[in-house]
């Protein structure tokens, strides 16, 4: 399919769901050229996954394609415009939200001092 289709099915998808504005326009012509795109590569990456490549030694080796790697940036890409655009859920069934910062947080000491900022003090009593 081409970027129009693309664009025709965003609108309609949008309308559907009663969303669609003409200053969204620009954002469903992207999100028609992401489209593009994945099919462009996905069609390339499946008739040749594999790439046989030679060595200076002349031995051959299968190598993955190139292009692979790209289908899955597409892919992210074009889900968060979707959602952006109110198009797919946020966050799918059974879906478990992860801290994005997985640094420790004892070793900032930055942090540690916010940490001990935001939490209330606790008054410990003690027998006489």
């Amino acid at each position: 399919m081409g970027k129009t289709e693309y664009v025709e099915k965003i609108r309609a998808a949008l309308e559907a769901r009663g969303v669609y504005d003409e200053s969204l326009d620009i954002t469903v012509e992207k999100l028609a050229m992401l489209y593009e795109q994945f099919d462009r590569v996905s069609d390339v990456v499946s008739k040749e996954i594999l790439i046989t490549q030679k060595s200076r030694e002349q031995d051959e080796r299968n190598l993955l394609n190139p292009a692979a790697p790209f289908l899955s940036t597409l892919a992210e890409l074009i889900r968060k415009y979707n959602r952006d655009l109110g198009l797919m859920v946020a966050k799918p069934a059974g879906f478990i939200a992860q801290e994005k910062d997985t640094r420790p947080r004892s070793g900032d000491n930055l942090m540690s001092i916010m940490e001990r900022i935001e939490q209330p003090k606790v008054r410990k009593y003690k027998r006489a």
